[in-house]
């Protein structure tokens, strides 16, 4: 892989966690109009169709009868579904912790169908990214981690390993000869969409307050957090291993939490602020080592 394609490709995973990262506020506003799992449900369906409606009958017919595609969408679903219902038995720490430590899952599956190498360089950057998650997600308090359900707990954190298995099969399927990423993003959101209609149906309510401004978030959130920051993220995740993509990605809740402060009027904790500048040593870190790994 040549330097210059890693330095796209990560760039291309900072934007897309950026574009991610305002998904915080949007959806923290969107949740005053709709409930969590509807919004979800709404929103990847959304941008599923927006997307295909830009790929050709043909092309979207072969992605659409793959069975990993529907797998993905399977995959993706059911985490977007056990992070939302979760959610509502835990706290709202404990889930951002739990789901973001799915960081260490994806490490942990590329290894062992991928085959990817850790040295001590990643290894440490992955242990200061577990404990700047932590420090981000709770302040570094204990009693922050406290409450909630153990059903929960154990919802969210399956919500993260299946994104881990979401990382790797995806790895995977890019380097499949003529798979493109439009299509495929499309499609697996598109599935995925159709997949949570039936969690939609049992857990969710399809009333909606003040729908000119819900339809506005929900619009929002199909374009930029999920139909572009998804493209972006799968073109990245080609030239990068899966685990250097999911520490990329860290940045996503730092910033979250900066379009929070600057939009909402949020405040970070002296223990939040130092979790953002450990998960921004060990984007820095991770990134600086798969260089040198690469470059041999």
């Amino acid at each position: 892989m040549r330097h210059t394609a890693r330095e796209k490709a990560i760039l291309l995973t900072a934007i897309s966690s950026l574009l991610w990262g305002s998904s915080f506020v949007a959806v923290k506003v969107g949740l005053r109009y709709m409930d969590p799992v509807g919004f979800a449900f709404w929103r990847t369906l959304g941008a599923g169709i927006l997307l295909t409606l830009l790929v050709s009958r043909d092309d979207l017919s072969w992605y659409v009868g793959n069975q990993r595609i529907w797998l993905l969408g399977v995959l993706n679903g059911a985490a977007f579904a056990a992070q939302n219902i979760g959610m509502l038995q835990t706290t709202a720490s404990k889930a951002a912790f739990y789901v973001n430590l799915g960081f260490a899952g994806v490490a942990l599956l590329s290894w062992l169908f991928l085959g990817e190498n850790f040295g001590r360089g990643k290894i440490l950057s992955l242990f200061l990214a577990a404990v700047g998650v932590a420090g981000l997600a709770t302040g570094f308090r204990r009693s922050a981690l406290s409450g909630g359900s153990l059903f929960g707990d154990a919802l969210v954190i399956a919500a993260g390993l299946l994104w881990a298995g979401y990382f790797v099969m995806t790895k995977r399927l890019l380097h499949q000869p003529g798979v493109k990423i439009v299509p495929l993003t499309g499609s697996v959101l598109l599935a995925t969409g159709l997949l949570l209609l039936p969690v939609t149906a049992v857990f969710g309510r399809w009333s909606v307050r003040e729908p000119l401004l819900a339809s506005t978030v929900l619009a929002y959130t199909m374009v930029f957090c999920s139909a572009i920051p998804l493209v972006l993220w799968a073109r990245g995740l080609k030239d990068l291993t899966p685990t250097a993509s999911a520490v990329i990605l860290l940045a996503e809740p730092v910033f979250g939490a900066l379009f929070g402060f600057a939009l909402l009027g949020e405040r970070f904790s002296a223990g939040e602020g130092l979790g953002a500048i450990l998960i921004l040593l060990a984007i820095a870190l991770y990134s600086r080592s798969e260089a040198r790994t690469n470059d041999r």
